[in-house]
């Protein structure tokens, strides 16, 4: 079980990104393909884990399962569903709340980090005429409404520095590196932000 999830941010990561390759390749390929194959099915992997005491594959498990949809259901033909998909009738009661507290956990970190890391920085104050808090802002609005916060701001981290214009240099790099450092530290709290012991 160990073996099968990543256990860095930047081995997710780099799975996010094969799976956002797969997907986008889907809509010119006639022969729909099995996302699910990427990672293990997130629900059976919670009840094992469960079963057998294996905590350390349970943050990324819960993690992947809280971006997936309920309506995209496992044995969905894949012609219809393009996307990763979960088997929610093995979910417990239990971990069905650990699911909800850590999903809406994962959002009010992240906002409530951005408030303070981006909005309260002291260099905004010497920055005339950068247009950084509306990008603090547009970024907050962005996390708001995707299901997935982690990727929302990985997604913002690598934009290109043209995309982040008219901010200046400076204020660039503070926010790439604010992303950063909340990307990291979400990661890390994902056991105790879906109540797991670790």
């Amino acid at each position: 079980l160990k073996t099968q999830w990543p256990m860095l941010l930047v081995q997710w990561d780099q799975l996010e990104g094969e799976i956002a390759v797969m997907a986008w390749d889907q809509d010119c390929d006639p022969i729909p393909l099995d996302l699910d194959s990427s990672l293990p099915e997130p629900a059976l992997e919670i009840k094992l884990g469960r079963e057998f005491h294996v905590p350390s594959i349970m943050p990324t498990a819960f993690y992947h399962l809280s971006h997936l949809s309920i309506g995209h259901l496992l044995h969905v033909p894949r012609d219809v569903v393009q996307q990763c998909t979960a088997d929610w009738n093995l979910l417990t009661a239990a971990n069905l709340i650990c699911l909800i507290m850590g999903k809406e956990g994962l959002l009010m970190v992240a906002l409530l980090m951005l408030i303070l890391d981006c909005y309260n920085d002291e260099t905004m104050k010497t920055c005339r005429g950068c247009r950084r808090l509306e990008m603090v802002e547009q970024i907050h609005w962005e996390c708001k409404c995707m299901l997935d916060v982690l990727l929302t701001l990985y997604q913002c981290l690598m934009m290109e520095p043209s995309l982040l214009s008219p901010m200046c240099e400076t204020c660039s790099r503070i926010i790439k590196n604010q992303l950063r450092k909340m990307c990291q530290t979400l990661w890390t709290m994902l056991p105790l932000l879906f109540q797991l012991e670790v």
